[in-house]
C-alpha cells in the first residue's frame, strides 16, 4: 500500500489538553483526533464524521517539540455586551452587561510536523489529490480555527511492513507496542493522548514517546513500517 507524506506547519498551534482544568495547555503534538479533524476538513467530511468514516486510517507523525508560550485570552460569554455610544475612563470600569474569563493558553510556537497517512481507499486518492493541488473544503488548522495551517505535499510512497527488531524510529512511538531502547543524546518524553473518539465524545488515549529534538529513537517492535527511507510506527 502506498503512504502520502505532507508537511503540516504553520506561525501557531494549539492542541487543547481536555483533562486541564482553568489554565489551556496544549499537546506538543497534534493527536491522532485532531489530525484525523485535519484530513476529514480537507475532503469536506461533517464535523464529526471524519471520526467514525476515517477510523481505520494510519497515520504516523514527526518532528521536533516546538517551543511554547503561555498567552493571556479574554473568552466572551453569551451575549456580549452592546458598544457605549460614549469613551469611558478606564477607572470607571467595564460594563456590568458584558460577560468574559480570562484563560491563560499555551501556544506552540512555529510547530512544524511530518505526517505519514494511509487512509481507507474511498479516500486515499482524493485526499492526495486535493493537498497536492492545495484544494481543500475547509479551513485547515493547528488545532484552533485562527491559527491557519500550511500544508506542503511531499510524496507518495510505497509503505512496506518490517520484520521485527530493532530499529531507529523517525516518528512518534507507540509505547505499548515498543519496547524502548536508551541511547545517548536523546531527550525522551513520555505523554498520553487521545487515539480515537465516538459520537458520544468518549475518548480512548494512548502512550507515546515522543523525541524532543525531532531525533530518532531506537526500539524493538514489530509494528514498524518503512516509507520514502524511513523507519516509522502509527499512531
Amino acid at each position: 500500500m502506498k503512504a502520502v507524506i505532507f508537511r503540516y506547519y504553520g506561525k501557531y498551534g494549539h492542541f487543547l489538553i481536555g483533562e486541564a482544568n482553568h489554565c489551556a495547555p496544549t499537546y506538543p503534538f497534534p493527536p491522532r483526533t485532531a489530525l484525523l479533524g485535519f484530513i476529514g476538513a480537507i475532503l469536506g467530511l461533517a464535523k464529526d464524521t471524519s471520526q467514525i468514516k476515517l477510523k481505520d486510517a494510519k497515520i504516523a507523525i514527526g518532528g521536533k517539540v516546538p517551543k511554547k508560550h503561555w498567552h493571556n485570552a479574554k473568552f466572551r460569554k453569551d451575549p456580549p455586551s452592546a458598544l457605549p455610544y460614549t469613551v469611558k475612563n478606564r477607572d470607571e470600569g467595564t460594563n456590568l452587561w458584558e460577560k468574559a474569563t480570562m484563560v491563560n493558553q499555551e501556544w506552540l510556537i512555529q510547530p512544524d510536523y511530518l505526517v505519514y497517512a494511509i487512509l481507507p481507499n474511498e479516500f486515499h486518492h482524493e485526499f492526495t489529490n486535493r493537498i497536492k493541488n492545495r484544494k481543500w473544503y475547509f479551513c485547515t488548522c493547528l488545532g484552533l480555527s485562527e491559527m491557519i495551517a500550511q500544508v506542503e505535499y511531499i510524496t507518495e510512497e510505497d509503505c512496506n511492513k518490517l520484520p521485527y527488531g530493532r530499529y531507529e524510529i523517525s516518528s512518534v512511538v507507540d509505547k505499548k507496542k515498543a519496547k524502548f531502547l536508551l541511547k545517548e543524546g536523546i531527550n525522551v518524553q513520555r505523554i498520553r493522548m487521545p487515539y480515537s473518539v465516538n459520537p458520544n465524545r468518549i475518548f480512548v488515549h494512548k502512550d507515546y514517546l515522543i523525541e524532543r529534538e525531532g531525533k530518532s529513537l531506537l526500539v524493538e517492535t514489530g509494528e514498524i513500517w518503512q516509507v520514502n527511507g524511513k523507519v516509522i510506527m502509527f499512531l
